[in-house]
């Protein structure tokens, strides 16, 4: 049958099939192995057990000549017809956009990816099995067949078309983004009727989120959790069929912020802990004591210490003394990458012994560095409030503030430790 269900129940399940045929998109932009007749078999069950009225049940029977579906149904089936087809190469892509870039298309972090660890042994035929985008079909597909199904399917939708819908609705939403990307790919438009779909659903949403956040949907929908609603509506907002056709990138995670190797705990954030932290903070020290680093190199250093002063609250205290140490030395470095590694460590390590460095700091030539030397004394002292700086809107009016800044923080320092000496 080739279609997808859930567990020990035979009946074929439409909704479930979408999935699976999302899993084989992804791991296919990934590189990873799949035996193209399984995906054949996923598309050979849509395509057979459409209705006659051109649209699919929940749970369909093969020569059904009309079923009730829903814009749910219609669109996680329509769609899987479209991205299974465009996976086995079976339409060309009239409209490519694949062959757009996460940085100009979605405004995301350069370093962000859908990583597929490779699975050992799997990847060998991968080549052989596929070759490239324009090597043509990969299995053989009656063409008449394929195109009859998408018509048909195409027809239910130009005179069913609604939106919202009442029961489903951000499930719907995110079937809809996929078909309509996967139409447009296909045939190069999205058809008249649903023309405005997207920005229909971006001032739905709007319209109906509520105060916390949460994307619910007006009253009338049933059947939906708020979290899952959310979810759903999220990914149709970020359009998720595009980020997953993305090409996949060769990426290194900047400033280290991965996952870190070796025995890992979980951190009090919810985020994996090296437990050899220390190890890990040592090497960026090491790296900061490079004169060859270039500003970038500098940069992602900077970048790392984020997660490297989370892990380092638990290490011993004769080894955060040293490095501690080492950094007060670096707020009078002449390189600004230096100064600003230093002072984001002895803000995050929220220690009143570090004050004296950061009242140091407020005092930098540089606004960016004063800014995070005040904002780490913000944290130490838990005066969010207290002392605000006002951007007076240029470089030496600024100087002057921090100056200002400087002198109430020194005095609320020595009011605490009034025997504290100072940096000068």
């Amino acid at each position: 049958m080739g279609s997808f269900t859930y567990s020990l129940d035979p009946a074929p399940d439409t909704s479930q099939s979408q999935f699976a045929a999302l899993a084989f998109f992804v791991v296919r932009q990934h590189r990873i192995a799949v035996d193209p007749e399984v995906i054949e078999r996923l598309l050979n069950f849509y395509v057979e057990y459409q209705a006659g009225n051109g649209t699919w049940a929940y749970r369909p029977k093969r020569g059904s000549p009309s079923v009730n579906s829903t814009n749910s149904i219609h669109s996680a089936s329509l769609s899987s017809v479209y991205l299974l087809a465009d996976l086995l190469r079976l339409q060309p892509r009239v409209k490519d956009m694949s062959s757009k870039s996460i940085d100009s298309s979605l405004n995301l972090p350069k370093n962000v990816t859908v990583y597929l660890p490779p699975v050992e042994g799997k990847n060998a035929d991968v080549e052989a099995i596929w070759g490239s985008r324009g090597d043509g079909p990969v299995v053989e597909y009656p063409r008449g067949k394929l195109s009859s199904c998408k018509n048909a399917g195409n027809g239910w939708y130009s005179s069913q078309f609604q939106f919202p819908i009442d029961q489903w609705n951000s499930y719907y939403m995110y079937a809809l983004e996929r078909y309509a990307y996967y139409k447009e790919q296909a045939d190069g438009n999205i058809g008249s009727s649903l023309k405005s779909w997207y920005d229909d659903g971006v001032d739905y949403l709007e319209e109906y989120q509520d105060e916390a956040g949460a994307l619910v949907g007006h009253s009338r929908v049933v059947n939906m959790k708020v979290n899952v609603n959310t979810a759903f509506s999220v990914l149709f907002l970020v359009r998720a069929s595009e980020v997953i056709s993305l090409p996949p990138v060769n990426t290194k995670l900047n400033g280290f912020e991965g996952i870190p190797s070796g025995e890992i705990r979980q951190g009090q954030d919810g985020l994996p802990v090296s437990v050899d932290a220390e190890k890990s903070l040592k090497g960026l020290i090491d790296a900061l004591a490079d004169d060859s680093l270039n500003e970038r190199q500098l940069q992602q250093i900077s970048d790392a210490m984020k997660r490297a002063v989370r892990e380092f609250k638990d290490t011993p205290d004769r080894s955060r003394g040293e490095i501690t140490a080492f950094l007060k030395t670096m707020i009078s470095e002449k390189n600004y990458y230096r100064r600003l590694v230093a002072i984001k460590f002895l803000s995050g390590e929220q220690d009143m012994d570090n004050v004296p460095a950061l009242l140091y700091a407020l005092g930098d030539p540089d606004p960016k560095i004063a800014i995070e030397a005040h904002n780490g004394l913000r944290l130490i002292s838990r005066k969010f409030d207290t002392f605000v700086f006002e951007d007076k809107g240029n470089k030496e009016d600024n100087l002057l503030e921090f100056v200002r800044l400087k002198n109430q923080w020194t005095k609320w320092f020595l009011d605490i430790r009034p025997d504290a000496e100072l940096l000068e």
